[in-house]
This record gives C-alpha cells, sequence and structure tokens, in this order.
C-alpha cells in the first residue's frame, strides 16, 4: 500500500470531504452499504479503495469529481476508506492505493492500479456528457 507518510490515519478529513461532493460526486460508502450499492446496481461502478493518508488517491479525486458530473449518474463512483473497510479489501484483494475497480453487473471487470486516468476515461468514456449535451 501507499506509505503512510505524516497523516494522521483519522478519517474525519476523508468523511467531510466526501460527503461536501453532493450527490453528483464521488460517494462514501462502508463495508453494510456496498452489496446494495455496489452488486446490485443497474449501471456501471467504479469503486475506489482509498484512504485520508493516500496522497496518490488525493490527486486522483479531481478526475474522479469530473467524471462523476459528466456522467450523471449513468456511472456511479463510490469511495471506500480502507482503514475503515478491511473485509472489502481482503474480498477484493487490494494491495496498493489507490485501486479502483470497475464492476458491471457486480462482476469485477477490470481494475486499476494507482492513478492513470487515461485507462478510467477510456472506461467512462462511453457514459460521459460534455457541456455541449452530447455523448
Amino acid at each position: 500500500m501507499a506509505d503512510r507518510g505524516s497523516g494522521n490515519g483519522g478519517g474525519a478529513e476523508m468523511s467531510s470531504e466526501l460527503d461536501s461532493a453532493g450527490a453528483a460526486g464521488p460517494r462514501a460508502l462502508g463495508e453494510k452499504d456496498f452489496d446494495s450499492h455496489v452488486i446490485q446496481a443497474g449501471v456501471p461502478v467504479l469503486v475506489v479503495f482509498t484512504a485520508d493518508w493516500c496522497a496518490p488517491c488525493k490527486w486522483l479525486r479531481p478526475y474522479l469529481d469530473e467524471v462523476a458530473c459528466r456522467a450523471q449518474n449513468r456511472v456511479l463512483i463510490f469511495l471506500l476508506d480502507v482503514d475503515r473497510s478491511p473485509e472489502l479489501l481482503r474480498r477484493y484483494q487490494v494491495a496498493s492505493l489507490p485501486t479502483v475497480i470497475l464492476m458491471k453487473g457486480g462482476k469485477e471487470v477490470d481494475r486499476s492500479l494507482g492513478v492513470e486516468p487515461e485507462r478510467l476515461r477510456a472506461w467512462v468514456a462511453p457514459f460521459l456528457t460534455f457541456q455541449d449535451g452530447r455523448n
């Protein structure tokens, strides 16, 4: 995993940051709601394994905000704090941060390790809306 650096390892920072994204942005998700929001979703889902002490995770965040806004719920983005979701960390064998998993129909179809915005862009491009309203 990424080096914890000098972060406090808490979670309050991340929670307030995630909540401020609003309904259109990436949403924080915990283990208890994972199956109902991700496995049972009717649209593709990006599951982002992250932590408030992870610098590369923070670098990825502006891109995720933009994608969430442009996808307009045709792709959902959920952020999982690995410090609060140890069971999902094990279930999906996440060993580095950030890890982004593309889920369709409740199944993992692809995975990105680290900051790979071009790869993520290719995954979601068919679902994005541009400023002029075209797809």
